[in-house]
């Protein structure tokens, strides 16, 4: 039987000329995002990471620690690498991005032209309330402080004992990462908040400025944690501007900011 792709598409883009990446939330599934990339140009091809255990490779073991799904993903670095890249990152996809950000230095692989952190407390910012340890009610409760959880996981028992081990492993794969900004990458950010997310508050996730040399822009959206899921049209559009604006720049931060001396 052949293996699920680690990937959903919504356009078969035949010769695109940029990459987006697109990585999850904590229990999210990557169909979350095909309308939003349903929306893009025919020269984005966007790539949606579907994790490990959820969506279409549900079949598959979980991934326990950020490390494990930069493993997970590692086949396809040559693939993503192989055009100007961009990294959108939602809440743990915004560690997760960090993360390979990381990688890809290590391996002298070409560095994203762009990250997008969306809602993502930074990795340095000590987790102070976590849950991923709590019982069920207890952490249903903390999750419905913040929005985004479907009711049917509130009133559906079999729903529950589905999904909440994969909502709560996610959650904790959050709450154990950590990550120093001592060393900047030399690439440009965009920073991402929705201006009534009482999970990432703003205060917290501008901090990601210290892990970049370049802050691109900071964006504040109306709504909570999960507004990328409200407002698939805008995000589309705002990531076109992007995307579009650093790839017509050409070359990259890495390459200017080395010349002037800057080690990345």
């Amino acid at each position: 039987m052949k293996k699920p792709s680690r990937f959903v598409t919504a356009q078969d883009v035949a010769a695109p000329k940029v990459r987006l990446l697109m990585l999850p939330f904590a229990g999210g599934n990557a169909t979350s995002f095909y309308q939003t990339m349903s929306l893009l140009p025919d020269d984005i091809g966007a790539l949606a990471y579907q994790m490990p255990g959820h969506g279409n490779r549900f079949s598959e073991p979980l991934c326990h620690s950020i490390e494990e799904l930069v493993a997970d993903l590692e086949p396809e670095f040559g693939m993503l690498t192989e055009l100007p890249l961009v990294i959108f990152g939602h809440s743990l996809g915004g560690r997760l991005a960090f993360a390979l950000c990381n990688e890809f230095r290590n391996r002298a692989l070409p560095m994203p032209k762009l990250v997008v952190a969306s809602a993502s407390r930074p990795p340095d910012v000590v987790i102070k309330d976590p849950s991923s340890h709590l019982d069920d009610d207890a952490f249903i409760a903390k999750l419905q402080v913040h929005g985004g959880i479907p009711k049917e996981l509130v009133e559906n028992q079999g729903m529950r004992e589905l999904f909440l081990p994969i909502i709560k492993n996610d959650m904790g794969i959050f709450e154990r990462f950590s990550g120093s900004p001592d060393r900047p990458f030399a690439l440009p950010v965009a920073i991402w908040a929705g201006e009534n997310d009482t999970f990432a508050p703003v205060q917290e996730v501008i901090g990601w400025n210290r892990y970049f040399l370049l802050q691109r822009e900071f964006h504040l959206w109306e709504g909570g944690h999960f507004f990328p899921l409200n407002a698939h049209a805008d995000i589309a559009q705002r990531l076109t501007m992007l995307i579009q604006s650093t790839v017509a720049a050409g070359g990259n931060a890495q390459d200017s900011l080395r010349n002037s001396g800057v080690p990345s």
